[in-house]
């Protein structure tokens, strides 16, 4: 689930708060995860923040259902 305080939420719609493509890291992050998995690899993301492995699972879980709002800003 993404942050419920987070200071951007006020500058994005509501679409672009659930679009991976508002942040170049997460975009990045999933690049990575999609070329491991062509190549048949595991891959590992480490934080320290446990609210940043929590949006990257929410999005993870979005991709992977095929939400089409997700990969759209």
């Amino acid at each position: 689930m993404p942050v419920i305080n987070d200071w951007r939420r006020h500058l994005l719609s509501e679409k672009g708060l659930e679009s991976v493509m508002a942040s170049s890291k997460l975009q990045t992050v999933f690049n990575i995860i999609q070329m491991h998995e062509e190549k048949g690899e595991k891959c590992l993301i480490f934080s320290p923040f446990v609210a940043v492995l929590n949006v990257v699972e929410h999005f993870f879980k979005k991709i992977t259902e095929k939400d089409p709002q997700v990969l759209n800003f």
